[in-house]
């Protein structure tokens, strides 16, 4: 069974979703709709590539050419081992360019092989270069778009979960420059 892991060469998470930060209104207090996002950049302020960890399915891309930040949402296509257990992930990751080289070729039901990029960071809806990232359990329920929680922010549906519930850090990929207070675990 394979492990599924964070999908940068670089970690560096620039915003939480704990603290006092705009993303604690995505979970906290909220009465319905709950995800916990982290914002990560590269080591740089280049348009660094998040790899799949594992073969995952692509089950919703939205935004390109429209209002809608760009989003793309995908699920592990076998069940993984997590922190928390066995389960088939989900990752949504937000702000890549409309011209990403590597959505252009993705659509839904596309399968992006283990190790190949999904996506690079960048500033669609943003003022800096990065991706939003949130994770989930999709044997829980699968995310695929985005729904405006009681405190007024768009999170994504599905089963959400902390990164650090969804995720492993692999150091023989992964450099950790900064896990922006979360404490994850080593594969």
């Amino acid at each position: 069974m394979k492990y599924f892991t964070f999908g940068m060469k670089e970690l560096r998470i620039t915003q939480n979703y704990h603290g006092s930060t705009s993303h604690k209104l995505h979970w906290y207090n909220s009465t319905n709709y709950a995800d916990y996002p982290i914002d990560i950049a590269g080591g740089n302020s280049g348009c660094d590539i998040y790899y799949a960890p594992v073969d995952m399915l692509v089950t919703a891309i939205k935004g390109v050419g429209n209002s809608i930040t760009n989003t793309i949402w995908l699920v592990a296509c076998e069940k993984c081992m997590t922190p928390s257990g066995v389960m088939r992930p989900f990752i949504m990751l937000t702000h890549w360019n409309d011209d990403d080289p590597y959505i252009q070729n993705l659509k839904v039901d596309s399968i992006v092989k283990e190790g190949s990029p999904i996506c690079r960071e960048g500033k669609d809806g943003a003022s800096a270069n990065h991706l939003h990232m949130v994770c989930g359990n999709a044997d829980r329920g699968c995310g695929n778009g985005l729904l405006l929680n009681s405190n007024g922010k768009w999170v994504s549906n599905g089963y959400c979960m902390k990164p650090e519930e969804v995720m492993f850090i692999d150091k023989s990929f992964t450099t950790v420059l900064s896990t922006g207070g979360i404490s994850f675990q080593e594969k």
